[in-house]
């Protein structure tokens, strides 16, 4: 009998504690997801008082040299009206008019402009500096690296920031006549003067820094190329960096193109190798980059849970890893052979090394897999059911590439598989069975059911979920959610999470 009511009473014990742990687990997750959500409500309500305030302190500026007391140069008076037009091009007024009949001479400010400058800054500045440290603190990475960019458009050279980031100033001689960062879009068409005033033009990574102080810069038809001879680069010839020689494009790329000859291409983050032309290996190089600098803006939380301003370096791609390594060969023969790869497949991602090996031109499916490569990588591991690690990487693959960057469209809707029955699929081995069977019977594969869950948590509600979902999806990976479901991330009960799904793939399909 004594036995029996310690049994009782530890079995009473241990479900009281589980219950407990949970209700935690909870508290702890509304608490986050508040904090977020005043967050971003004080965000947009602060946002006309930040711009009103702003266009003041441009104008009282403004005011000072049309008086002719201070001569502030025109270069930093129109990078104000840069950070003015991004913040709120409403409140921008006669300020581009007034700045323009002032036709301000070249050269820097004099002392008490300087002075003057300084001072304007930091009264801009100093509220989204808040604001960026308390989103920050809250683990809103992504919404504190607005107010970072919002605080840089003033500011370009603001300390603290380019600190944090860990970023190099390059002498305006040394990037002067290449290409560089531009300001884009509506705001560049208002405001003509501002097109070659973006915050990052003298600002570069500790790489980019070093190779710019080689003389090289990047080419997106060359890779690499001599900074001092781009003319060179237009009648037909390349400098081999391995071979350190110049020699034509077709004669290089013969000679890479045998095994053991690879090209070996180094950028920011990856080690790109293959025996694809060097115009393909730069191509990919640059889709590659411009993949890797959004996914890590759209899921800054996945990689890090600093609450320091640093972790925005992993927003902005600024994070310190040994590059990937990426293979690209000329043709889908030769990537199954030197791969060990499956006939049927485009692409693969191999755990077992780390490596990703592909052939040919970009592709979804080099999206796809260089997704796994680097949330796998850089997590060391993954342990996440199969639907969520395949679903996000269809929702990567989704990616387009315009003036504004890469961006994620999403999946599209797809309920052809039940919620049931996708979430049941949580190891490699259930995923490959279901998907052999669907094309077996000629059925839709889990593929797009997966993606459309994961589009749907990173979309849903002007994105308002997001933040929660990278949560979701960064305790997955790392074993560590507690077998948490997804609707408890996200805050809901599971049949609001179901209704709620069901109404947006509805939605979805009407666009």
């Amino acid at each position: 009998m004594r036995v029996l009511i310690c049994t009782v009473f530890v079995a009473t014990a241990c479900c009281v504690s589980s219950r407990a742990a949970a209700d935690s687990w909870q508290v702890m997750r509304e608490k986050q997801r508040q904090a977020r959500l005043d967050l971003r409500i004080a965000a947009q309500v602060d946002r006309e008082a930040r711009a009103a305030h702003a266009a003041a302190q441009v104008a009282a500026l403004l005011d000072r040299v049309e008086a002719g007391g201070v001569h502030v140069a025109g270069v930093d008076f129109w990078q104000l009206l840069a950070g003015l037009g991004r913040l709120s091009p409403d409140h921008l007024g006669d300020l581009p008019g007034r700045l323009r009949k002032l036709e301000l001479r070249d050269g820097p400010s004099d002392p008490a402009g300087v002075q003057a400058l300084v001072q304007t800054r930091a009264s801009i500045t100093d509220r989204p500096w808040e604001l960026l440290r308390n989103a920050a603190g809250a683990g809103h990475v992504r919404l504190a690296t607005e107010f970072m960019w919002e605080v840089l458009y003033f500011d370009p050279d603001y300390e603290p920031i380019r600190k944090a980031l860990g970023q190099q100033k390059v002498n305006p001689d040394k990037v002067s006549g290449l290409q560089t960062e531009q300001i884009t879009g509506e705001l560049a068409q208002r405001l003509p003067e501002i097109k070659g005033l973006h915050p990052n033009r003298y600002w570069f990574s500790a790489f980019d820094a070093a190779r710019l102080k080689q003389g090289l810069w990047w080419d997106p038809r060359f890779g690499w190329i001599d900074a001092k001879s781009p003319d060179r680069y237009e009648k037909g010839y390349v400098y081999d960096l391995q071979r350190k020689q110049w020699t034509t494009l077709d004669e290089a790329n013969a000679y890479h193109a045998k095994p053991g000859r690879d090209w070996v291409i180094r950028t920011e983050h990856m080690l790109i190798m293959g025996t694809a032309d060097l115009g393909v290996l730069a191509e990919v190089a640059d889709r590659l980059e411009a993949l890797y600098d959004e996914i890590f803006r759209t899921f800054p939380g996945f990689f890090t849970e600093s609450r320091r301003v640093d972790a925005m370096r992993y927003a902005l791609g600024l994070a310190e890893h040994e590059p990937f390594a990426v293979w690209v060969y000329a043709d889908h023969a030769e990537y199954v052979q030197r791969a060990d790869a499956v006939g049927w497949s485009g692409g693969i991602f191999k755990r077992s090394n780390g490596t990703a090996y592909f052939y040919g031109r970009p592709s979804p499916t080099m999206y796809h897999e260089f997704t796994h490569q680097v949330l796998h990588v850089m997590t060391g591991g993954n342990r996440a059911p199969s639907w969520l690690t395949e679903g996000i990487a269809v929702y990567t693959q989704t990616v387009t590439f315009g003036i504004r960057g890469a961006e994620f469209s999403g999946a599209p809707a797809d309920d052809s598989w039940s919620l049931d029955d996708l979430f049941a699929l949580r190891g490699g081995d259930d995923w490959y069975r279901a998907y052999e069977n669907a094309q077996r019977k000629n059925l839709s594969s889990p593929y797009g059911p997966a993606g459309s869950v994961v589009t749907f948590a990173m979309q849903y509600d002007d994105q308002n979920f997001q933040a929660e979902f990278v949560d979701f999806l960064r305790d997955n990976y790392r074993g560590r959610s507690g077998n948490h479901d997804v609707w408890e991330y996200l805050g809901m009960d599971e049949g609001a999470f179901r209704r709620a799904y069901a109404e947006w793939v509805m939605k979805r399909r009407a666009q």
